[in-house]
């Protein structure tokens, strides 16, 4: 039996609580001062304690205090009627579950009960995520075991022995920076310096002045010269981010930099050389902006030597796991927690979640519950709303997907029993056929060839279905 010790002043609220509290299946425990309630957590080990805050003699703050340097794992409940905002606040530095006003709700009381004791629970069953010591730690290193990341641990190790220039391509969020500096810091320039800039992020003009330097005079405000992205870079790597954001004519003398090596720093007369190895990204498709005029063919290929596609999140959910420890054990060393894991209903939305903003968005909700987990362990409840939301909407959208089908073939089994019709088969078929070939081919705008791929026929097939439909 669960043993949840009270320590209240106020008799009507510790006998409201022990008579609750028996009936809820749980052995009460009553304390009537902080004093007591401190000899009372050394003998009877409570689960759950709830405390009051103003208490003859020491406060319930201090209790706290004390409590959990006597035993971590117990977790406290604080009630008052007082000083609500300051009294919060402070309760949940010194680490608190949760905080109730008073006079108490019982069933709320009952609900965060139950949520600290399943943590309790969980805390037992989990061992910490498995971690190197904080001064050797990665907390910017690949990770993943899916397919998809072995094929692109295989296509890293196969480059870093030369310097190829490498384009890597994929959604924002999935770790495109990241497979630059596993490039970098695995080949022979790694002892060089990794330069990162990030293009889009950069008007025209600075651009310019960023990747190449400048004289001085040689606008206004160049009090002195300063040396470019390029020049900080000689001998190891510098990463263009974003690069699909840079102007025609920025393309043009990029172009050049990666074919002759040399480039002249605004206002100069005086080429300068460097030996640099270029590993571009973008999250757009770079092949149709150059069909469309708006990135330069050549330099296209230039970029594309070497060409990563990282595979959004929501396509590789088996590193999900993997990625949440190794975030937890982030977190663990920036907030200087002993986070041990999650709930398993918490593991499973995240296991169902389409991950918009991709590995990032993974490590900033991760890091948000561990700052929101009251306990060693994070529940469901502490994940971003976004998340918690999310899954249900599409199950929601799903849902309604179905209700509107299930709606039609309704109708059209209805017409076709008022019509005594023997071919009803058939005639859904045919329709489902039209529909769907119709709406592919216009969004893609009537190529036959990607309409045939998408759809998984032949392009012989497709062609028949066009000309039958």
């Amino acid at each position: 039996m669960k043993k949840v010790l009270v320590i209240d002043d106020e008799e009507k609220v510790c006998w409201a609580l022990e008579q609750f509290l028996k009936d809820e299946g749980y052995k009460p425990i009553i304390a009537n001062n902080a004093e007591e309630g401190l000899r009372k957590v050394e003998t009877e080990q409570p689960n759950i304690v709830i405390l009051d805050v103003r208490l003859p003699g020491m406060d319930g703050l201090e209790a706290l205090k004390k409590i959990k340097s006597l035993n971590p794992s117990i977790h406290v409940i604080i009630i008052t009627a007082f000083d609500f905002f300051e009294t919060t606040i402070k309760a949940m530095q010194l680490d608190a579950f949760d905080f109730v006003a008073k006079p108490p709700d019982l069933d709320e009381i009952k609900e965060i009960i139950d949520r600290a004791i399943k943590a309790q629970e969980l805390s037992k069953a989990l061992s910490p995520p498995e971690i190197e010591p904080a001064e050797k730690y990665q907390l910017d290193k690949l990770v993943g075991k899916s397919g998809q990341m072995q094929e692109i641990y295989k296509l890293i190790g196969a480059i870093t022995t030369n310097n190829v220039t490498v384009l890597i391509e994929g959604e924002n969020g999935t770790g495109k920076e990241l497979v630059a500096k596993a490039i970098h810091y695995n080949s022979p320039r790694k002892d060089k310096p990794f330069v990162p800039i990030n293009c889009g992020a950069l008007p025209d003009s600075l651009l310019e002045s960023e990747l190449f330097g400048y004289e001085k005079g040689a606008f206004t405000g160049a009090d002195g010269p300063k040396k470019g992205r390029f020049e900080l870079a000689d001998g190891g790597t510098l990463f263009l981010d974003e690069v699909s954001t840079m102007s025609s004519a920025l393309q043009v003398k990029l172009l050049r930099v990666l074919e002759e090596q040399e480039f002249e720093p605004l206002g100069g007369t005086e080429t300068v050389k460097v030996d640099v190895r270029i590993i571009a990204a973008t999250n757009e498709n770079l092949e149709s902006l150059v069909q469309s005029g708006a990135f330069r063919e050549d330099l296209y290929y230039r970029l594309k030597v070497i060409s990563f596609n990282l595979p959004p999140l929501r396509e590789r959910p088996a590193d999900i796991p993997l990625l949440v420890n190794h975030f937890l054990a982030a977190a663990n060393i920036e907030l200087g927690r002993q986070l041990k894991g999650l709930d398993s209903k918490a593991m499973e939305l995240l296991l169902k979640y389409d991950w918009p903003g991709n590995v990032r968005q993974l490590e900033n909700a991760i890091k948000v519950a561990a700052v929101l987990s009251r306990s060693d362990v994070i529940l469901l409840e502490h994940l971003p709303p976004e998340i918690i939301a999310g899954p249900r909407k599409a199950e929601r959208e799903a849902s309604a997907l179905e209700s509107a089908l299930e709606n039609i073939l309704k109708a059209k089994v209805k017409q076709a029993i008022n019509q005594d019709s023997n071919n009803l088969y058939d005639d859904i078929l045919s329709m489902v056929d039209k529909s769907l070939v119709n709406l592919v081919l216009q969004e893609l705008n009537d190529n036959q060839v990607k309409a045939a791929r998408l759809l998984g026929i032949s392009r012989t097939t497709l062609r028949e279905k066009i000309k039958k439909l």
